[in-house]
């Protein structure tokens, strides 16, 4: 969709993703926000350095694990114009005890939650909330038990009232994967107009 309306896209495959063995997939290891992270930037900087992409035009936008990647990255960078957020994991304290499937999710990335906590909160976007500067769009489904939608609040409602440029688009009825046609449509109307209003 973006890229029928000129966008040069690039989907990175980050280290804890698959494709490319079992230490490629477990790399991010109680690591999440780490390595995983330079590996985006390193992406971006690479279609920079190739003339693809405009250093000055960039956006970024991730929908779950990539949701989490996109807070994570607004709170550690100023580099994008814009970001949207889709149904993502930003408090991975109060994820662990809200998913549909904790503990043992979490637990396989970092550790048992009574002897991690710490970890927990130090790999969690919403603890640097206050860095971030890019203009966010949070958008998330009601009924989503895999990332409840108060991940996304919590985040949204951060930014809200330190008067930073945030909006937030709750779908009723949609699970973490959206099923209904015209939110599907909308979904990808709003995500192309929140960028293209902040970048010409």
């Amino acid at each position: 969709m973006m890229a029928s309306h000129g966008w040069a896209v690039l989907l990175p495959n980050p280290r804890g993703s698959d494709g490319q063995g079992t230490q490629f997939t477990e790399d991010n290891f109680q690591d999440w926000g780490g390595q995983d992270f330079q590996d985006e930037m390193d992406g971006a900087d690479y279609v920079v350095a190739q003339g693809i992409a405009n250093k000055d035009k960039m956006v970024a936008g991730g929908w779950s694990y990539g949701g989490f990647m996109t807070s994570w990255t607004v709170t550690h960078t100023d580099r994008f114009k814009a970001a949207v957020i889709g149904a993502g994991v930003t408090d991975l304290t109060s994820m662990a005890t809200i998913t549909d499937i904790a503990p043992s999710f979490l637990d396989g990335y970092f550790g048992d939650f009574a002897s991690h906590h710490d970890m927990y909160r130090e790999h969690s976007p919403v603890t640097y909330i206050n860095n971030v500067k890019t203009p966010v769009l949070v958008v998330h489904g009601e009924a989503d038990d895999r990332v409840p939608m108060s991940q996304g609040t919590e985040f949204y409602n951060s930014l809200h009232f330190m008067g930073r440029e945030a909006q937030m688009i709750r779908f009723p009825r949609e699970p973490h994967v959206f099923a209904e046609r015209d939110h599907q449509e909308a979904l990808l109307t709003h995500v192309l107009d929140w960028f293209s209003s902040h970048v010409q």
